[in-house]
């Protein structure tokens, strides 16, 4: 699951203040867990209209534990706009959006999954020397076809900072530093 998403392939300076500001944040972290953290889903979505669907995500169910994820990800976001790694216009571009709880400044973004994403779909079929130019698809037999499907909780045990480019043997986002929470 994505917390936050930041452009720091290449630049090994911003990856080591990153890293830094987020072990510096573990405690925090950990108080905001307080024990294991398990979470679950609660449906399939769509991002942009189902008619005109780009990525279809599992969706986290609203519970005490995503309060925790999103108390984490605040802190996460806040240490990063104080380590000068984010600023208010990456913001807006990442999608991460800004309320006010009890006077305070709180930065969320919306869990999920991904379990489709057209892009990636895109990369296989051209891989597979198919058509591969769809820009949106249509996802109502999909999300019918899955509507049922439960998945099992997931338990958070650590954060991994990741490149966001892909492994060459294992085809994830390549893990640039692992935080371990438990």
């Amino acid at each position: 699951m994505t917390l936050v998403v930041l452009d720091i392939n290449e630049d090994k300076e911003k990856t080591s203040q990153v890293i830094t500001i987020i072990n510096e944040l573990i405690p925090k972290i950990k108080e905001v867990l307080n024990e294991e953290f398990i979470f679950n889903f609660d449906k399939f979505d769509c991002f942009e209209s189902v008619k005109k669907a780009k990525v279809i995500y599992a969706k986290m169910l609203e519970d005490e534990n995503h309060y925790k994820l999103k108390s984490i990800t605040n802190l996460i976001i806040k240490g990063l706009i104080e380590g000068n790694i984010l600023s208010k216009d990456n913001i807006k571009y990442l999608n991460i959006s800004e309320e006010y709880s009890d006077g305070e400044l709180i930065y969320t973004i919306k869990f999920h999954t991904t379990l489709l994403n057209l892009k990636y779909l895109n990369k296989a079929l051209k891989a597979e020397n198919k058509p591969a130019d769809k820009k949106e698809f249509d996802a109502s037999d999909i999300l019918n076809c899955i509507k049922d499907i439960k998945f099992p909780e997931c338990q958070i045990d650590k954060i991994n900072l990741c490149a966001m480019r892909e492994d060459q043997i294992s085809g994830k986002y390549e893990v640039v530093h692992c935080f371990n929470l438990l």
